[in-house]
């Protein structure tokens, strides 16, 4: 039913436009660009209005473009604003308003109480279901050792989980890190975290705009079922050279922009975790010859050509690897022994963007993209008395590449249609084990076990219609895909994604939301309950693993208080999942029994209801944000739990997020940041034997460490216990100087200030303790309980940057 009333809407819009130009005859189209003065970057989402129709104006798209229809006069009063820069004015003649127009705006250098710059329309336009950053913003929240990260941002908002302590996976509305798409420029992102996920991929020196998408779903945007995340790069200042350096506790970082010539730019950033550094001859001393290091890197190069004011053409790649070594070599010639295991994981993505302007109203951006993770384990064993060689490799991941075209077509000030096509190939290693053995008498190689590498082809088309009124937006959109499993004849799905957002103005200071999506996934992430780590591997839709699909619905309000310094928002939510995949319990990946697919359970469903509000503040002294959510979710899968509904993992009745900063003095800032949760469920075993895999399956030669037994356990309800509740404090100072060149900053920061003991996860122990008693000591161990494990006690850190 809300299909039809789609295509009915699509119709009859265009009917109405093509019929009723004379509407348009007393007007004129003019078009343009919003940009920062210094930089040249991109501002996304200005407002651009004329002084005698201001809510009649518009707001440039996500790269900063603007089409804007006006009266056809001899001259033209356009005003152009922009939270934290100064509001510019400008009148344009007749002569020029055919020009292509490039509005530039200067920072607001100085805030003061009494000056307050707002922008009501653009702040009550938008539905609580979205929520934008700046690099300004993620660098209100105090920062993890000298990281600001973006993720960890994303978490202080209603609606959004932070998984365990210390992670940077974000669990929206009761889903899972997988239903998360992240884009890079526009590239699919396929695994997000470094340090064992305690930090992002996301360097926040390089990026320039975040979009997170909980609800109100474009139309352009799919293949998750519970968020998006479009992350945008800085495109390089074009005017001067800038650098950014930090080096902090554990690790360091730069960035570098600047103009090439008069029509290219570039930015370059780097990050570099040293720990290894520190920890391998250390742990070589106090280990006895057994070494353990660990670091990551990861760079951002984006080129940036300016053919012409209506041409632009981007470069955007990323390369990112996390390193775990381990190793022993004894020093006694007779019997000399090396043993080495490494394990690495990371991203590699390429885009080539095409952005280009047809007359004054359309607007094309086209990307080709690769993007690629890939997990690899390497274990070698050198023996020199038996001249006896092994070694193993594990290798999984997931290779995407395609080509998508997005069009928006801007038919006048309020009317705005977008459309636009992908296609794309993956391709699935669901893991492969491969053991070598070097012996005197010659060489074997044994594969113990392989997966077959699987593709499929998906492609989409969409199109969307918006309309932005005095009282009235609403956008409609549909969007159709198509799967294919390519190793498996007749594996093809079809879906239509009904996409709907309305908005109405109660006053000029109200303003109501209405949104319904419908999305699907073809691609799902194994991973068992607990803490993730990057040995989860990414599976398609084949065999009994059907496409996920959800369907949300949410109803919010937004108000603006005390002249736009204060905003508020809230919504309660709907959403229904289906086709939910799961490890069975006590399965492990890195097995030699059975392929990927007989450790899944499929056909599961799940359902979250909640409640979010948030509050914000975003000029003066003091800046920041609180946010609540109270949700509900559960999963039920015919095989788990005897047939019940159980609650998720991340089930979280209730959650408190507070984050601010506070200008102390013209070189003084000082943040802190709140957060409170109540416990998660979690599954408790009764009982836990060794089960070691069965003869049939035992195959000839060693087993790397981890793959010679499995632990079998018996569970209770499934996350029929709850942790404790969680709160911690983290604060920071940052200490500017103005130097000769540019500035530097010291960065205090406090992790856990109060030193709270969060459990991080619960095991099954026992305590030992000494009993003395006539005059003779004893060592007694109590019966198993409960333990847990805390890994953030109170920890201060100092950072140093230098900016010019």
């Amino acid at each position: 039913m809300l299909i039809d009333v789609l295509r009915i809407t699509f119709l009859a819009t265009i009917f109405f436009l093509s019929t009723n130009q004379h509407l348009l005859g007393q007007s004129i189209q003019i078009s343009g660009k919003v940009v920062d003065h210094q930089s040249g970057e991109n501002l996304i989402g200005a407002h651009v209005f004329t002084l005698q129709n201001q809510e009649g104006g518009t707001n440039t798209n996500r790269y900063g473009f603007f089409s804007l229809n006006v009266q056809n006069t001899d001259s033209v009063t356009l005003t152009v604003s922009y939270l934290g820069y100064r509001q510019l004015d400008t009148v344009i003649s007749r002569e020029n308003l055919n020009s292509f127009l490039i509005f530039k705006l200067k920072e607001q250098s100085t805030v003061l109480e009494e000056i307050r710059i707002s922008d009501k329309k653009n702040n009550l336009s938008r539905s609580p279901g979205i929520v934008k950053l700046s690099k300004k913003k993620i660098e209100q929240t105090p920062s993890f050792f000298g990281e600001n990260d973006l993720v960890k941002t994303l978490q202080f908002m209603p609606g959004v989980s932070s998984g365990s302590e210390g992670g940077s996976n974000i669990f929206v509305r009761g889903g899972t890190p997988d239903q998360n798409l992240f884009l890079l420029d526009n590239v699919p992102v396929y695994n997000i975290n470094h340090l064992a996920n305690f930090v992002s991929i996301f360097n926040s020196d390089a990026i320039s705009h975040v979009e997170l998408f909980k609800g109100s779903f474009p139309a352009r945007y799919g293949g998750r079922l519970s968020s998006i995340v479009d992350v945008q790069m800085k495109e390089g200042n074009r005017k001067d050279f800038h650098f950014n350096g930090a080096i902090g506790p554990i690790s360091g970082k730069i960035m570098v922009e600047g103009p090439i010539n008069s029509k290219m730019s570039y930015m370059a950033s780097a990050r570099r975790f040293w720990f290894d550094l520190i920890s391998w001859p250390i742990s070589k001393l106090v280990f006895n010859g057994i070494g353990v290091g660990y670091n990551f890197g990861d760079y951002n190069i984006k080129l940036n050509y300016k053919v012409s004011d209506k041409d632009h053409i981007y470069l955007s790649l990323y390369h990112g690897r996390d390193h775990i070594n381990f190793g022993f070599k004894n020093g006694r010639k007779e019997t000399k022994v090396k043993s080495k295991f490494k394990q690495s994981w990371g991203n590699d993505l390429v885009g080539i963007r095409w952005n280009h302007l047809f007359g004054k109203n359309i607007f094309v951006d086209n990307t080709v993209y690769f993007s690629r993770y890939h997990f690899r384990v390497n274990e070698k064993f050198n023996s020199n008395p038996d001249n006896i060689n092994n070694s193993s490799k594990v290798t999984t991941g997931i290779a995407d590449y395609g080509f998508k075209s997005e069009w928006e077509w801007f038919l006048n000030s309020k009317f705005s249609v977008e459309a636009g096509m992908l296609i794309g190939v993956q391709r699935f290693n669901p893991g492969k084990y491969k053991h070598f053995k070097s012996t005197p008498s010659g060489i074997s190689i044994d594969t113990v076990f392989r997966n077959q590498t699987l593709s499929n082809l998906q492609a989409n088309t969409y199109m969307e219609t918006r309309y932005k009124g005095k009282k009235v937006d609403f956008s409609i959109g549909l969007r159709y895909v198509y799967f294919s499993g390519l190793q498996e004849p007749g594996n093809d799905y079809q879906f239509l994604e009904p996409r709907l957002v309305l908005g109405l103005m109660v006053n000029e200071k109200t303003s109501l939301f209405l949104d319904y999506a419908e999305m699907n996934q073809f691609q799902q992430l194994l991973s068992k309950t607990g803490v993730g780590f990057p040995t989860d591997i990414w599976i398609p839709s084949v065999g009994k693993i059907t496409p996920g699909r959800s369907g949300q619905v949410s109803i919010g309000v937004q108000k603006s208080l005390y002249d736009g310094l204060l905003n508020i928002s809230g919504s309660v939510f709907y959403k229904q999942m289906e086709n939910l995949v799961a490890f069975r319990p006590g399965a492990s990946f890195f097995s030699q029994s059975g392929d990927w697919q007989s450790k899944v359970i499929a056909n599961g469903e799940g359902t979250t209801k909640g409640l979010e509000l948030l509050a914000e503040k975003e000029s003066g002294r003091l800046k920041g944000w609180v946010s609540y959510t109270w949700m509900k979710a559960d999963r039920q899968f015919d095989a788990l739990n005897n047939g019940e509904r159980f609650p998720f993992r991340y089930d979280r009745r209730h959650q408190v997020n507070f984050t601010g900063t506070f200008k102390l003095s013209e070189n003084i800032n000082l943040s802190a940041a709140w957060s409170y949760h109540s416990g998660d469920a979690i599954t408790l075993a009764s009982a836990k034997y060794a089960a070691v895999a069965s003869d049939d399956k035992q195959k000839s030669g060693p087993y790397p460490f981890y793959t010679f037994n499995e632990d079998a356990y018996y569970y209770g309800a499934v996350n029929g216990a709850r942790m404790r509740s969680f709160h911690r404090l983290d604060f920071g100072a940052n200490f500017r100087k103005e130097k000769h060149k540019g500035f530097r900053v010291w960065e205090v920061s406090v992790v856990n200030v109060y030193n709270r003991k969060n459990p991080y996860f619960y095991y099954y122990g026992t305590i030992s303790e000494i009993v003395s008693q006539n005059g003779t000591s004893r060592q007694t161990e109590s019966e198993p309980q409960l333990l847990q494990i805390t890994i953030f006690p109170l920890m201060p850190s100092i950072s140093y940057k230098r900016i010019f």
